[in-house]
């Protein structure tokens, strides 16, 4: 009922305002700013105990210039990536294939009919 109160005085930014090409820019920028911070105090986490006293004034821009749920999708990101080359490195002999269900069931289908 009163979610447009709320959403009017919300210091952070919605996906619409992401819209503009500047606007997807400098959220971007400030992305890779803030993760050069953190990669310069090795903090792989943004999420971590060790991040939230580093890098403020760059988080601060970061989180002021992107959409909250692109910001949880790219320190979700960030987390993922650093795990799989982690592992990648531990396994060199390891290839990572990203498999999509439905395409791989199309495939089976195929394999069955031929």
């Amino acid at each position: 009922m009163f979610g447009f109160i709320t959403d009017y005085f919300s210091t952070k930014k919605s996906s619409d305002d992401m819209l503009t090409r500047s606007a997807r820019d400098q959220c971007w920028n400030a992305r890779d700013v803030y993760f050069s911070c953190l990669d310069s105090h090795d903090v792989i986490s943004p999420n971590s105990k060790n991040a939230k006293d580093i890098c403020t004034s760059e988080k601060n821009k970061y989180n002021e210039n992107c959409a909250i749920s692109w910001v949880r999708y790219f320190n979700d990101k960030r987390l993922v990536d650093y795990k799989k080359k982690k592992l990648m490195e531990e396994n060199e002999n390891v290839t990572f294939v990203d498999v999509n269900p439905a395409l791989l069931e199309k495939k089976i289908i195929l394999l069955h009919m031929q």
